[in-house]
């Protein structure tokens, strides 16, 4: 059948499934065949997770043949589609998003009315047409929130976030429909003359290495979008909250030490949050995310047995303080290898405000300490990622001493028949054949990976199960048993539990050395978290393993490797069952959690959360560090200096050509620079530091 024909349009069935409905029922079946479109469509009838089920089909859902019926028009208990919706089994409890009870109830209407479906004609000349339907009249709000959405889900990140195309915020409806651009983004009424929309419809955009894509619906709702009249976005809300100056931060931070034991004071540190409480599009929600996301990593660069939750000091919940001894960060001077990458000191004890060095010199001294806070944003950023997540968690040069620190032996667990592994064709991060591996260690799990670069000779694990060919331990260098049958890897992931419960991680080469990055051709990230696919040890792995173990998997060597005799015992030993593998990730991701909420739980202002509710979240790291790697606007750059407004910056950028020659020039003009020109620390002090200098707001900090 034509593509177009399967298009599925907003508030518009299929003509088969048209159903003839009074103009009074109208509504009610517009409502209902949204609701179905939200929340269950992506799974049935996008993905088809039930083959052959479009829940957009009337026809399949109506259907008598089927038992039970999807829909019995007028009779709820015989209806498997109300069953599964009032018992919230449906969408699974995984889904981000769920009908709220007013909208399970209009569907509970929508079937006792007899489920009609909303009028609809459906100008279809031929299924070889290419001509793009006729779209029913839609309410403009409904689709500018949902072009929002289409826009922010696989644009934002290089035009918004990048701004790859200088100028282009996808997100900003006035960019959009500038008339005076050369090609116009959006013209409104006119698909066809919008380069938005032909790039898309080419499937130019996103670019073919995107994994993630949109689907035709998607297309639909912004071909849709701008026949309307490309009626405005929904209002970004903006936070009424007081701008917090460093003068507030520095006083809170006095009035927290003054409040301790002179013995204490020392050990005291402080993370501030103010970059994002000053934004005034930043929600209540992004600070909340930001919180649970500093405890998470926090928890997850210590070795220490319990969970610390870091303390609110002021009314505002911008600051959280530490203590460096209850994360064991006393003993190896953590404080200063943090301070070596920070691109944002500032002594303010040069400061032109009286009171401001005052306060400084106070805090400095109390502390004992010339920078004794900084910003959470950064630090979630590049704190979860090499190199200071490797040394903050004091990660050793190799696999081998890391498993000799988890009392962890490979080569002896692969003989006495203790470790357990799943085979499989192809996982989330690679195209390639890989095994897992299980092995128990000092605090609980150790979790590795075999990872390969192609699935030919001793890189395919169906012919060589039984590898690694040679296994490099702390013990010394063993060659497997089953030579023939060995593989040989290209490297591989490390997830080990962390004594409080939190995971670490750690990639590898072939060699077993400890690597930053893994090689492309090797494994990548399809979600792109770190701006791009590489899988940066820390960072990528923290978001894609946001509940602990991932459970995907299903082992495929047990029945399928070309093994006989001995051979075939030992792959029958290690590649366990099904339900034997369930059970130990089901306990692996248990204490994971059970940790999760205790980090994170205080942060999200709930009283109690369950395991399964928290799962619902975003990955708090991923998405603080997401945001931080944003491109600066004007407005973005006076907030990282502690301006209230954006006057005294463009009146200094205008008249001192200095700054101009740091990159600012732009920003006066519209224009954005940066995250990562504004605080490389390539050189003695960052760009921060220097426009800082210029705008005399007190001296770069130097950690030597």
């Amino acid at each position: 059948m034509n593509a177009n024909r399967l298009i599925l349009f907003l508030a518009l069935p299929l003509l088969s499934a048209a159903s003839p409905v009074r103009a009074e029922e109208e509504p009610l079946a517009q409502k209902a065949y949204h609701i179905l479109q939200t929340y269950c469509h992506g799974c049935h009838g996008v993905e088809f997770e039930v083959k052959g089920f479009d829940i957009l089909d009337r026809e399949i859902l109506i259907d008598n043949s089927v038992l039970p019926a999807y829909i019995a028009p007028g009779n709820l208990q015989e209806s498997y589609l109300w069953q599964m919706v009032s018992e919230g089994s449906m969408p699974p409890k995984k889904a981000k998003t769920r009908p709220s009870d007013e909208e399970v109830g209009i569907l509970k209407e929508w079937i006792l009315q007899g489920a009609p479906f909303p009028q609809a004609v459906l100008e279809s000349e031929t299924e070889d047409s290419a001509e793009s339907p006729e779209t029913v009249e839609i309410d403009g709000r409904d689709l500018g929130e949902q072009a929002y959405g289409v826009f922010e889900k696989y644009c934002y990140r290089c035009h918004g976030v990048e701004f790859k195309k200088q100028g282009l915020n996808i997100l900003d409806h006035q960019v959009l429909l500038d008339t005076n651009a050369e090609t116009p983004y959006v013209v409104p009424e006119n698909p066809d003359a919008s380069l938005v929309w032909k790039q898309l419809s080419e499937d130019a955009m996103p670019p073919k290495s995107s994994r993630t894509r949109p689907t035709d619906q998607e297309k639909q709702i912004v071909r849709d979008w701008i026949l309307a009249g490309a009626p405005p976005f929904p209002e970004r809300e903006r936070a009424e909250r007081p701008f917090l100056s460093d003068k507030e931060i520095l006083r809170s931070i006095q009035t927290d030490l003054q409040g301790r034991d002179e013995n204490d004071r020392v050990f005291r540190r402080y993370f501030t949050l103010a970059q994002i409480h000053n934004n005034e599009h930043a929600s209540e929600k992004d600070l909340r995310m930001a919180r649970a996301a500093f405890s998470k990593l926090l928890n997850s660069l210590t070795w220490q047995s319990e969970i610390v939750v870091p303390e609110i000091i002021d009314e505002h919940k911008a600051i959280l303080a530490i203590d460096l001894r209850d994360l064991i960060w006393d003993r190896e001077d953590h404080w200063d290898r943090i301070m070596a990458e920070y691109p944002y000191g500032i002594v303010l004890e040069t400061s032109p405000d009286p009171e401001i060095r005052h306060l400084a010199e106070d805090v400095y001294r109390l502390t004992n300490c010339q920078l004794p806070y900084i910003r959470v944003d950064w630090f979630v950023a590049n704190a979860s990622r090499p190199p200071l997540y490797h040394d903050l968690l004091q990660l050793p040069d190799n696999s081998m001493a890391l498993e000799e620190k988890l009392r962890v032996d490979p080569y002896k667990n692969f003989v006495e028949g203790s470790a357990i592994r799943a085979g499989f064709l192809q996982s989330g991060v690679s195209t390639q054949n890989r095994i897992v591996e299980r092995h128990r260690s000092l605090f609980g799990a150790y979790w590795l990976s075999y990872d390969f670069r192609d699935n030919t000779g001793t890189s395919n694990i169906f012919r060589c199960p039984l590898g690694p060919r040679t296994f490099r331990t702390h013990e010394g260098v063993f060659e497997s048993p089953f030579e023939p049958l060995a593989f040989e890897q290209a490297g591989g992931e490390i997830i080990f539990n962390l004594p409080n419960g939190l995971q670490g991680y750690f990639l590898v080469d072939g060699e077993h050395h400890r690597i930053d990055t893994g090689p492309i051709e090797v494994v990548s990230d399809s979600k792109q978290i770190v701006g791009n696919p590489t899988i940066v040890n820390g960072l990528s792995c923290m978001g894609c393993h946001k509940n602990g173990m991932k459970s995907e998997f299903k082992d495929e060597i047990r029945e399928g490797a070309g093994a006989f005799g001995e051979a075939l015992l030992k792959v029958q030993e290690l590649y366990v069952p099904k339900e034997e593998m369930n059970n130990w990730l089901k306990r692996d991701e248990e204490r994971f959690m059970l940790a999760l909420r205790k980090s994170v739980s205080p942060f999200l202002d709930v009283e109690r959360i369950s395991l399964e509710d928290l799962k619902d979240y975003e990955e708090p790291i991923s998405e603080v560090a997401f945001k931080y790697i944003s491109d600066l606007s004007l407005e973005d750059v006076a907030r990282d200096l502690g301006l209230p407004s954006t006057d005294p910056l463009s009146i200094a950028i205008q008249n001192n050509p200095e700054l101009k020659i740091l990159g600012l020039g732009a920003l006066t003009e519209g224009g954005f620079i940066h995250r990562d020109h504004w605080d490389s620390l390539q050189g003695v002090t960052s760009v921060f530091q220097k426009v800082a200098v210029q705008l005399s707001l007190g001296t770069p900090f130097r950690s030597f």
